[in-house]
């Protein structure tokens, strides 16, 4: 065996470039891919038969994740994704969120619900990025760049409330 040997490699029916970090769901790897320059997809690997799929988006979405999708997230052990109107960030500006839940995977339907902007008040000038989905359901939030004071964002979509966490100690970055 080779000294720098980490495993097989599987073989798979479509070649595609991965284009974002994925996202392991109950067993099943899941990222955003392209075929070629036209055809977006959502790849979802399931870990246990090495075996692939692909979720192919058509026109409409294809624009608005390739241009807007930053974040996979674990929603209810199902795929989601957040999408803002403003290039996959959240401002002050942000008017609204299109939350995109993949509710059959061999269908290849999405289910989408629209997020009210309720946040204008608490995150003055920062540009916001999505980190991840908590258990609970809670968008996590943080900014792009360390500002003093530095804060963390939750936004729990059942009750529809926003908590602003004070992060200390990162004066000095």
């Amino acid at each position: 065996m080779e000294e720098n040997y980490y495993g097989e490699f599987v073989d798979c029916s479509i070649p595609h470039t991965p284009k974002c970090v994925g996202i392991c769901i109950n067993g099943h790897l899941y990222y955003k891919a392209m075929e070629n320059e036209y055809q977006w997809m959502i790849v979802r690997f399931d870990i246990r038969s090495e075996k692939f799929k692909f979720t192919t988006i058509n026109n409409y979405e294809a624009v608005q994740i390739q241009f807007l999708l930053r974040t996979l997230i674990d929603y209810k052990v199902k795929l989601g994704a957040l999408i803002t109107d403003l290039d996959g960030m959240f401002s002050r500006a942000t008017t609204c969120i299109e939350f995109w839940v993949l509710d059959d995977v061999e269908e290849h339907k999405w289910w989408r619900h629209y997020i009210p902007p309720l946040w204008e008040s608490l995150v003055e000038n920062y540009w916001l990025v999505i980190v991840r989905m908590t258990r609970n359901g809670e968008i996590v939030l943080t900014s792009l760049e360390l500002y003093d004071p530095f804060y963390t964002f939750y936004y729990n979509m059942k009750r529809k409330t926003i908590t602003r966490i004070k992060i200390q100690g990162m004066e000095s970055f």
